[in-house]
């Protein structure tokens, strides 16, 4: 009971304490409240149901038919000039992998809030259930942090994991690292083509790189318009390659207060365009408003891999993307840079972020 009542009067209590009491205590903690204005019953505020992000069949890039390949580039096209997001099947991620991480994600997020504190090694990093970047509302969710590159907290985690994922800890995560990481290339591969560059123009910006993953639980929320799994917001990364459960809850704005609910595909990955890709294209593709609202009777898991260039690589538009008809939109940056200012605004709905920082008509008002 006295853990109880320090969560219920801590100023950053742990979302899985509060997540457990909601019964006891019907009225959710304020520090998770969303103002009335952003609020949504997480089914069919402003949801345009009926349309859907592509899901491409990969492996037609395999094809010995040049229309098979050039029918998978138009179709990630035709997604990233509306709003960024496809899914991906027969991506080439072996299924025994993502099904290690994800049994490995659900037992970790049963154990006692205890045990799992034990495994915070500050933010961003291990686990996370406290949000103290956030101002409120934070979000109604819980995360485990790995750190790929270019430092990693692997090892680290690997000590603090209980006997039986000590052997296999690290090299679970650098399988599953080294296939996210070959997709991700795959796919910026494709990006080129489609924009009429060499297929080799952004990859081999990614010889460095950096890469990190998320995985989140979102805890049943019995009154789920009152709270939010992710607040709206872009991705200020380059690529995130998403895979979600059955469960479903991640929806994309399509137009100003209106959203697509992207209902899971079996196997698949979501794929979303981040800030970054969105200026190393002039603007031709976009990172879009996304988020994650709540379900009040499932939990919802998923796993996040996020794609980047090195801190230090500069973000220029290729020169072919510039012509009289798409003048440069977004100046010169380094992702260090880009990070860096994002994260002195971004706390609950962010906007705007990538204009205000690079876009070239607005350069006097760099963040």
């Amino acid at each position: 009971m006295a853990s109880e009542q320090l969560e219920k009067n801590d100023e950053f209590p742990n979302l899985a304490h509060i997540a457990a009491q909601v019964e006891r205590y019907p009225s959710l903690h304020p520090r998770f409240v969303v103002p009335e204005e952003q609020r949504c019953d997480g089914s069919s505020c402003n949801v345009i149901a009926e349309l859907q992000p592509p899901v491409i069949d990969l492996s037609l890039m395999n094809s010995s038919r040049a229309e098979d390949r050039a029918y998978v580039e138009k179709r990630v096209a035709d997604a990233c000039r509306k709003d960024g997001f496809f899914q991906v099947i027969n991506h080439g991620v072996p299924m025994e992998i993502i099904r290690k991480i994800e049994s490995f994600g659900h037992e970790f997020f049963s154990l006692s809030v205890e045990e799992k504190e034990k495994f915070d090694l500050g933010i961003y990093s291990g686990y996370e259930g406290r949000h103290k970047q956030f101002l409120t509302p934070a979000p109604w969710a819980e995360s485990f942090n790995v750190q790929i590159s270019p430092f990693s907290n692997m090892d680290v985690l690997a000590k603090l994991v209980s006997p039986q994922y000590t052997d296999g800890f690290s090299y679970m995560f650098l399988d599953y690292a080294s296939a996210m990481r070959d997709l991700g290339n795959t796919l910026l591969k494709i990006l080129a083509r489609t924009l009429g560059l060499d297929e080799e123009t952004y990859v081999q910006n990614f010889e460095n790189y950096t890469a990190g993953m998320h995985i989140h639980h979102y805890p049943p929320c019995s009154q789920p318009s009152l709270a939010q799994g992710a607040g709206p917001h872009t991705d200020p990364n380059c690529l995130t390659i998403l895979y979600q459960d059955a469960v479903g809850g991640l929806q994309v704005e399509k137009s100003k207060g209106k959203w697509v609910q992207i209902s899971p595909v079996a196997d698949a990955f979501v794929v979303n365009l981040g800030d970054i890709f969105q200026a190393w294209s002039n603007g031709l593709y976009r990172s879009s408003m996304h988020r994650v609202v709540l379900n009040p009777q499932q939990s919802r898991f998923s796993m996040g891999y996020f794609y980047s260039p090195q801190y230090d690589i500069s973000i220029s538009v290729p020169k072919e993307l510039v012509h009289a008809d798409n003048p440069l939109k977004y100046r010169s940056f380094t992702c260090a840079d880009y990070y860096a200012a994002v994260s002195k605004r971004r706390h609950n709905c962010w906007d705007d972020d990538l204009d205000k920082f690079a876009g070239i008509d607005l350069e006097s008002n760099i963040i």
